[in-house]
């Protein structure tokens, strides 16, 4: 609500994602998402937008960008990565999602979670809003992470302005977030005080500052 006084904002769920439904008969994989992004833009007939993503959906804002540059007038990356996974993070991430395939309940997915923001913030914000069960195309979409690529050399080549937003506190993406910073020619970097991963949960009012400088 409060960026929605000064921009025009779209928040997209993915299929099994938040309330998007999902076609049970049909399999989506990682690389399918920035095709429902160019379909939902070109049905609103948006030419050119702000992209911002978060964590998973900064993985798709780099698949998009680097397939369809021309949309995007401005990309804000928010606690993600462009570097390939290690083969140690592949196998992480090969495991957490067979796991949620096989148990497909929220148990393990608060495990994962919880780590994520700061304080009680898990308790209070996440915890209650995990449904009991998982819906299946999550998990093989985190499968299909597995052969996620770099976009290093696509964001070198970005004539666009990319502002990097991360937690302080974000143990696995504070690194990251700083190698993608040196290499981008037009890119900024900011740093939220106190917040781990979820940032605009563990420090909201910082982060709607931050965004609204953007236009």
């Amino acid at each position: 609500e409060k960026l929605g006084l000064n921009f025009q904002c779209i928040s997209l769920d993915f299929p099994g994602f938040g309330r998007s439904k999902s076609e049970h008969d049909v399999s989506i994989n990682f690389s399918d998402l920035k095709e429902i992004v160019y379909g939902l833009l070109k049905s609103l007939k948006i030419e050119s937008c702000i992209l911002l993503g978060h964590s998973f959906g900064g993985y798709v804002s780099l698949d998009f960008v680097s397939e369809y540059p021309s949309f995007v007038k401005q990309l804000i990356l928010v606690s993600t990565k462009a570097f390939e996974d290690s083969d140690i993070k592949k196998s992480e991430r090969l495991f957490f999602s067979q796991e949620l395939m096989k148990r497909r309940y929220a148990s393990y997915l608060h495990l994962q979670l919880e780590s994520c923001l700061s304080g009680g913030n898990y308790d209070t914000l996440i915890k209650k809003n995990i449904e009991t069960n998982v819906d299946w195309h999550i998990a093989k979409i985190l499968e299909s992470l597995t052969k996620r690529r770099s976009y290093i050399s696509e964001l070198k080549k970005l004539r666009i302005p990319v502002k990097i937003i991360v937690g302080e506190d974000d143990d696995a993406f504070l690194l990251e977030a700083f190698a993608m910073y040196k290499v981008i020619p037009d890119a900024e970097i900011e740093v939220i005080p106190e917040a781990k991963h979820v940032v605009f949960l563990d420090n909201l009012e910082h982060f709607i500052t931050l965004i609204n400088k953007y236009d």
